[in-house]
Parts: C-alpha cells; structure tokens; sequence
C-alpha cells in the first residue's frame, strides 16, 4: 500500500511494470517515443493511479479481477466493444472491464486517472452478498453530470491519496465505500431493489433513532404517537412501520416500557416515609394505579409496592 512512481523510455520495461500492478498486459507502439509515467496509489480495496503515455499505443489486457475506471485528462483511451471501438474523450469516464474478462484497446497520448475497485464493494454498499457477480451494468455513467462527479470524485480521491490521508485501514476501508457509492450512483447497473431495500432500511433506522431518542428524553411528558411522529418528522403510519420492523413493538408499547423503567429506577431509589407507589406512577404518567400495578408485576416479577420498601 502507499504511492509508487514509475518512469520509463522503454514499452518493454513499461509493459512489465503494467503487467505486475494490474494484470497481464501486451502493450504495442509504433511511435518513436515511448515515455511512460505512472504513479500508483493503492489502499485497501481501492487504487487511484495517475497515467501520463505520451505516445500512440494499443495493448490487451487478460484477467484483471478489479474493476477499472478510467477519468482522461487529455488525448483519449477508446475499447472494444461488440458494437465496435468505444472512446473516452477529456472530461470523460469509462469502465474499461468486467471482472476477469480480457479487455483490448488503443490511446492517443493519453493522460488519465485509474481508478481500481473491487465489485465486492459495489456489493457491500447495498448490503448484497459481496460472493455475487459484478452489478453494474454499462461501461459509461447514466449522463454527462454523473461523468462531472465521478471525475471530481476521482481527483478528491486522487488529493487525500497524495495527503497520505488514506494510509490508515479504517480510512481507507471508508475511502472504498465512498467511491462503491458514488460508482453506483453514478452508473447503470443491476441492483435496484437492493438499492431500494438498502435506503428503505436506512431511513427506517434513522426514523427509530429520532422516536426512541425523543421518547427517552421527554417520557415524563403527556406525549402519543403524535407528537413522536412530529419529532421523528415522519408520518404516525411511517414511525409505527420502522417500530415495527427495527423492534418489533409500537411507539406506545415502546413508551411504555420506558416509564415504567423509569418508575422502577425511581421505586429503588426513594423513601417510603416520604412517596408512594402512586406519586411515583403519576409522574410517569400511570393514572390508573391498578393498571400500573399489572403492567408493574408483569415486566418485573413484583408489585410495585415491595420494590418501594426494599430500603
């Protein structure tokens, strides 16, 4: 892992150096000159590379098993396709491959940003078997603004590598699941209901998350499902779906159980000479004290009444 620069006349020399970063490569040239610049930035999971040819070439390419993307600079990169050459201009971005299928092209001076991933992140970041096959679906982004940020992506990622900000394990674990998210957003590719699912679940955490910390704090207010809604900024239909998926009970039955583990704390901890059983559960919002002495016994085994003079 780390940056590692490459410069050379020879194609011979470069065509090695190629094969032993990437996969195994035949690089061919007719030009005179044949300098070859790279600089290979690779960090778990990821690599983001800097490319400069400056030379007329074509090569064939045979079992690379990451994913490569490519952002050019100047000149221009193209690859057969079945329907014929395929070509990336300035400003473009192209996938060159799908997993361990050989690949032929040709480039023209070409200067370029690669960018290696494993499909297997594509996979996780929806939270689809990573043993699957590679979900994208097209070698050209969905529209020349996805182009824009996929390029601006790959210079980001390209200036954090050259910071030596990806060098930690974490980071850059964090550093493939940023580009996994933007490739996908940003190309066609198979997995719309994973997709779908995948932000389904988020936002059904997220509206969890508000409602359970909105109830936590404010338990001891006269509050239902509407005001949890409100503070979830959610439907009451759509808090009681995440309730009922993330936890299996509702926002009232949720409530519940949170005043009377507020009531129990506060039965341990008080006097008996100086409260009773019914101050204590009208504060936490029992106005019934026969049915706080149910709901009582059935979640802690007791009424309520010898929790109070256990002191």
């Amino acid at each position: 892992m780390g940056k590692l620069p490459f410069y050379s006349r020879s194609l011979s020399v470069a065509e090695e150096f190629i094969s032993s970063q990437y996969c195994k490569v035949k690089l061919s040239s007719d030009s005179e000159s044949s300098a070859t610049s790279i600089t290979c930035r690779r960090f778990p999971e990821i690599g983001v590379d800097s490319w400069k040819l400056g030379y007329n070439f074509e090569f064939d390419a045979v079992g690379m098993e990451e994913l490569c993307l490519v952002s050019v600079d100047h000149g221009s990169l193209s690859v057969r396709r079945e329907s014929g050459f395929e070509t990336c201009r300035p400003g473009g971005v192209m996938l060159l491959n799908q997993p361990g299928r050989p690949f032929h092209g040709r480039g023209v001076e070409c200067g370029q940003t690669v960018v290696l991933l494993e499909a297997a992140a594509l996979l996780r970041a929806v939270g689809a078997d990573e043993h699957g096959e590679c979900p994208l679906d097209g070698f050209r982004p969905v529209s020349r603004a996805a182009e824009s940020r996929l390029a601006a992506g790959f210079t980001y990622l390209a200036a954090l590598a050259d910071a030596e900000v990806l060098t930690g394990r974490l980071v850059g674990r964090r550093a493939a699941d940023f580009l996994a998210a933007l490739v996908l957003d940003c190309f066609p590719h198979k997995l719309g209901t994973e997709l779908r699912e995948a932000e389904g679940y988020r936002a059904r955490v997220s509206t969890w998350k508000k409602a359970t910390a909105f109830i936590e704090e404010n338990a001891r207010r006269d509050i239902g499902l509407p005001e949890i809604a409100r503070a979830a900024h959610v439907s009451p239909r759509a808090v009681q779906y995440a309730f009922f998926k993330h936890s299996a009970i509702t926002p009232v039955e949720y409530l519940r159980n949170v005043r009377l583990a507020g009531a129990h704390a506060e039965l341990l901890l008080s006097d008996p000479h100086l409260v009773t059983v019914g101050e204590i559960a009208r504060k936490w919002r029992f106005v019934n004290p026969g049915r706080f002495a149910g709901l009582y016994r059935e979640a802690y085994g007791s009424p309520p009444s010898v929790t109070l003079r256990r002191i």
